[in-house]
This record gives structure tokens, C-alpha cells and sequence, in this order.
């Protein structure tokens, strides 16, 4: 099938309503999804931190903007329209892992050689998990908040129990360390949020790398955006076509007012070059806000 054809079928598909598209800024180390948006213009952060790899990464269209089309929920329901009833590990599957990463076959095994151990807590719930911690990092991580507790195991293996406190709320706090031994490990969880989180403890290492080391093909917005989709994707975001039409408006008052038609033609064309450009650039930045940088040489362009 022609990937040309099939990205403007799906285009005009969710102009009517038939698809639901997103714009999600990923995470470049992870695959994971840091921000999820029906339109451009919201991706306005400058940068979007992960709280797994605890790391910033800026949204450039080629590399970190991906897009998707999800069935909208009056012409199908499928379980990723209510990701508050799904299960713990299909809501990484579905919601937060991006369409980049590859996730392996069988999927759960995976799932198994890279946590400790993982739980479901409903709005004010709380838990209580003993665990042994191995020498390295390990990871306390929720993905509806996007919380995390970096733990650094290390030094003398120990019987005695540690203790250790995580709370969850909807306030994204910057990851934490937590210097901790090898050893039994009492983990208590508590849930503020007002809606149920789903922390995991993870293993750093061969078995997350095993996990989501893996990288498919996906769609970038650069790749939608692109002259073969320009005007297919204008029907989905009117601000854009309204500048292509404003700024042809005022090439061709440009190419009647400007030199007279004996001049250079190349002198012709850079007078309408300088009067097209400051009315693209203020139509692009009244659409993806003040400060556009990831995309400005597209933009230029």
C-alpha cells in the first residue's frame, strides 16, 4: 500500500471525524509518551522532562513528535478510550509506551524480567510491598502521574529491613534519590491523586533494554507535514491554510505592486520573498505560540 495514500486517507478520515489524531512528544531513551495533545499548537513546552530516564529532551518535529489516529469512540469503542479500567501492563502497553518501540513476543515474560513487583491502588488506597532489592538502580515509577523514586542500591548486603515511603499526586515532583543497601526492602505506597495510579518497581539493565531497546518505524510530525500531506493536513488545521491563502494574497499583490516588470526577475522575487515571510512567520507563531523554536527551519523553509 502507498504510505503517501494511506497518511491523507487517514488525514481526511479524521476531518470527519472518523479518526481521533494526536500529537505525543516522546522520549527519546524510553519510547515512552511525556505529553499527549490533540493539536500542534499545544506542544509549546521547550522542554519535556522523563521521569524514567530522568532526563529533558526538546520536541523536535523529526525525532520526538509522533502521530497518531485512534478510532473515535462514536464509531468504535476500543479499550484505550477508558485507560482507567485497563489493565496495569496494557495501559504501558497502550498508553504510555509510544508506537516506536517494538515491545517483544511474549510480551508479559518480558514484563516479569524487568520488575519487582507491581500494584494497582484506587484513589486514597494504600500498600505495603516487601521486596529484596539486588546492588544497582531500581526504579519506583507510575505512569498516570509520571512520578518516580530512583533507588541506589549499594555496599554491604544487609538482613535488616529498610524502610521506604512513596506518595503519588497529581503534582509532577522531580525525580528523587534514595540511598538505600542490599537487602529486604518494606515498601510503602499511597495514593493521593484522584484517580488510580499504577506503580511498578523496575530493574535497570539488560532486562529494561530487552524490553524497550527495540525500534520501529512510527509517523513524525515532520513526516505529516511534509509538502505530500501539506494540504491534507490543512483540512485538520484550518490556521495553516489560512496562511498559505493570506500569504499567497500577498505574493500577488507583491508580484503586481512591486518592481516594475522590466526589473530582474530575481529582484522580482526577493521583494516578494521579504513581504511573504513576516506574514508567515506571524501566522506560525499565533498557531504553535511566541516561541516555535523546535520547528523554526522548517518554518523558514
Amino acid at each position: 500500500m502507498d504510505e503517501d495514500r494511506t497518511i491523507t486517507t487517514f488525514l481526511r478520515a479524521a476531518r470527519i471525524g472518523i479518526f481521533d489524531l494526536s500529537w505525543n512528544v516522546l522520549c527519546p531513551g524510553c519510547g515512552s509518551v511525556l505529553d499527549a495533545k490533540a493539536t500542534l499548537g499545544a506542544v509549546r513546552r521547550e522542554v519535556y522532562e522523563c521521569q524514567i530516564c530522568a532526563a529533558g529532551h526538546e520536541p523536535t518535529l523529526d525525532e520526538l513528535v509522533e502521530v497518531t489516529f485512534t478510532v473515535n469512540h462514536r464509531v468504535r469503542k476500543i479499550d484505550a478510550h477508558t485507560p482507567e479500567i485497563l489493565p496495569i501492563w496494557e495501559y504501558y502497553r497502550q498508553i504510555l509506551w509510544s508506537t516506536a518501540v517494538d515491545l517483544p513476543d511474549p510480551f508479559n515474560a518480558a514484563i516479569e524480567n524487568a520488575i519487582l513487583e507491581s500494584v494497582e491502588l484506587p484513589p486514597g488506597g494504600k500498600a505495603i510491598l516487601s521486596l529484596p532489592l539486588p546492588t544497582g538502580t531500581v526504579i519506583v515509577f507510575e505512569p498516570a502521574t509520571h512520578a518516580s523514586q530512583f533507588l541506589d542500591v549499594r555496599g554491604e548486603p544487609t538482613s535488616a529491613r529498610q524502610n521506604l515511603s512513596v506518595l503519588f499526586n497529581p503534582i509532577r515532583a522531580p525525580s528523587g534519590m534514595a540511598q538505600l543497601q542490599p537487602g529486604p526492602l518494606r515498601l510503602m505506597l499511597e495514593n493521593r491523586a484522584d484517580t488510580r495510579v499504577l506503580p511498578a518497581v523496575w530493574l535497570t539493565g539488560a532486562a529494561v533494554h530487552d524490553l524497550l531497546g527495540k525500534r520501529k518505524p512510527f509517523l513524525t510530525a515532520n513526516r505529516l507535514l511534509s509538502a505530500g500531506h501539506a494540504r491534507a493536513h490543512c483540512a485538520s488545521a484550518p490556521s495553516l491554510h489560512v496562511m498559505a491563502s493570506r500569504c499567497g494574497r500577498v505574493g500577488a499583490v507583491a508580484w503586481k505592486s512591486g518592481p516594475s516588470p522590466e526589473a530582474p526577475m530575481a529582484d522580482r522575487i526577493t521583494t516578494i520573498v521579504q513581504l511573504v515571510r513576516p506574514c508567515a512567520e506571524r501566522f506560525l507563531t499565533g498557531l504553535l505560540g511566541r516561541n516555535p523554536r523546535p520547528i523554526a527551519p522548517q518554518a523558514r523553509q
